[in-house]
């Protein structure tokens, strides 16, 4: 079964303004650079994947995710997340013979290999979802088989839209919750949590974003 990661990433300027009123710029790029080396990282290494597809307007992070293996940069015009993995999907149609998809997101820094496995695994029959949602009520992965299972519905309260989809559908629903999948970073809250988690959590996870978190703390 040939599965494709889509992973959407904003410019890293561009991206978690709502940190803005703790960090600056610099720290803001230099964040978002870690979780998306740390999300990476446990994409690449399940071993279900055959390859992801990162879709952004770059800003720094083709350069970025070209150092992972498996990884393939569509640049897009970042008008929004739905139309970045719309594109990416479409582009993954025409050059692969794709069975499922996983879509993740690239602020989820505590995922593992592991995660990805499980919930690849529970999207393995026709017609069948797998879904992470995040502690805010998001969607933080999502897996499809065959693509296009469902249609996507990013944004607040995601996770009950899709998961409302699904079962209208009559699609076969798997819901995966670990303490780490469901930790997205969006604001100063989300930082906290980050910060109180990492010296917890698997020893696999987070390497990137925990290392730089705690420097920030210091400083």
């Amino acid at each position: 079964m040939s599965t494709i990661c889509i992973l959407p990433v904003k410019s890293f300027a561009n991206a978690k303004t709502r940190l803005s009123n703790v960090l600056s710029m610099r720290e803001r790029a230099e964040l978002v650079k870690a979780m998306l080396m740390d999300v990476l990282c446990a994409i690449v290494e399940a071993k279900e994947v055959s390859g992801v597809i990162v879709v952004t307007p770059g800003g720094g992070v083709e350069r970025v995710a070209s150092e992972f293996n498996k990884v393939i940069v569509i640049k897009d015009l970042g008008v929004g997340q739905v139309e970045a993995v719309r594109k990416a999907m479409e582009y993954a149609g025409k050059n692969f013979r794709v069975s499922r998809l996983i879509l993740a997101v690239g602020d989820t820094p505590l995922i593992t290999r592991d995660d990805v496995s499980f919930v690849l695994s529970q999207a393995c029959s026709e017609r069948s979802v797998a879904m992470v949602p995040s502690i805010d009520g998001g969607t933080n992965l999502m897996a499809q088989h065959p693509p296009g299972a469902i249609d996507l519905m990013y944004g607040p309260g995601s996770f009950r839209k899709h998961l409302s989809r699904a079962l209208e559908s009559k699609v076969k629903t798997s819901i995966y919750v670990s303490e780490g999948a469901v930790i997205d970073v969006d604001d100063s809250r989300d930082l906290v949590e980050l910060t109180h988690l990492c010296p917890s959590i698997s020893r696999e996870a987070g390497i990137n974003t925990c290392k730089l978190v705690k420097s920030l703390v210091k400083s």
